[in-house]
């Protein structure tokens, strides 16, 4: 997370708020515009393609748990 870069949003566009509003709003901001990508359809990390389908969830591995996942969604590629 880019600290720095959200308080200082915070400080230029304080929209009237106080000074944790204005963090809180700089925050949200930079999730839904920087951070948050939406897919229909997760790209093969193999292959790049997107012609993958959901195959369902499983249990998160180790390493997903380490970002406090529980589960996972398992796509299948329709190219490799």
């Amino acid at each position: 997370i880019p600290v720095d870069t959200i308080k200082q949003r915070a400080r230029e566009n304080p929209a009237g708020h106080g000074e944790r509003d204005a963090l809180a709003r700089a925050l949200m901001w930079w999730f839904k515009h920087e951070h948050f990508q939406w897919v229909n359809n997760a790209p093969c990390e193999h292959c790049g393609s997107g012609g993958t389908t959901n195959q369902g969830a499983e249990r998160a591995t180790p390493a997903e748990k380490t970002f406090w996942a529980g589960s996972a969604e398992i796509y299948k590629c329709s190219d490799c």
